[in-house]
């Protein structure tokens, strides 16, 4: 049976996960995402909803980043998403930076 995160997730397309991250996570992570979009503006997209921007370049090109997939209290969620069989290629995030 799915978890009440993945029908949100089903229905709506995005999923609000509550208390997952540490306030210290929060900032860490805004700051360098903040950063990244200082340093590389056009490698963020306008989405058109409502003012949202996005870039995947981000994920591999800032290491404070590199835990938000694997984070412990969140890749239980992304595994019922995706399924078991994660696998991560850090040779390619190498070869990004």
């Amino acid at each position: 049976m799915a978890s009440p995160a993945y029908a949100e997730f089903e229905r709506k397309r995005y999923v609000v996960l509550p208390e997952i991250l540490t306030a210290r996570e929060v900032e860490t992570w805004s700051d360098a995402i903040d950063e990244h979009r200082q340093r590389f503006s056009r490698l963020w997209m306008e989405r058109g909803e409502g003012g949202w921007t996005q870039s995947v370049h981000v994920l591999l090109s800032r290491r404070e980043l590199d835990d938000s997939i694997l984070h412990a209290r969140v890749l239980p969620f992304v595994s019922e998403l995706v399924g078991e069989d994660i696998e991560v290629q850090r040779e390619v995030e190498e070869i990004v930076r």
